[in-house]
């Protein structure tokens, strides 16, 4: 996993969420980057210049997709949205 905290005016790249783990940033958007990995972002509207940026690696992705897999098994007689 890959963290990006960033202040518009530098990047930094730092492997773990050690740094900064008090901030709070109220909103977050998720998709698939160009390499299929999930991209994590959470940012605040309030200060656009600041975002933290998480990237999974491709075993962080697929663990999410089998922990997803392993949910609708489980409850597959349940309505669920996936």
């Amino acid at each position: 996993m890959i963290i990006l905290k960033r202040d518009m005016c530098e990047n930094s790249v730092i492997k773990t969420a050690d740094n900064n783990t008090n901030e709070y940033l109220p909103y977050c958007q998720a998709s698939f980057n160009s390499d299929g990995g999930i991209t994590i972002r959470n940012y605040d509207r309030a200060n656009k210049n600041k975002d933290e940026i998480i990237i999974l690696s491709d075993t962080e992705t697929n663990a999410i997709f089998r922990l997803i897999k392993e949910i609708k098994n489980k409850f597959k007689d349940n309505d669920l949205p996936f």
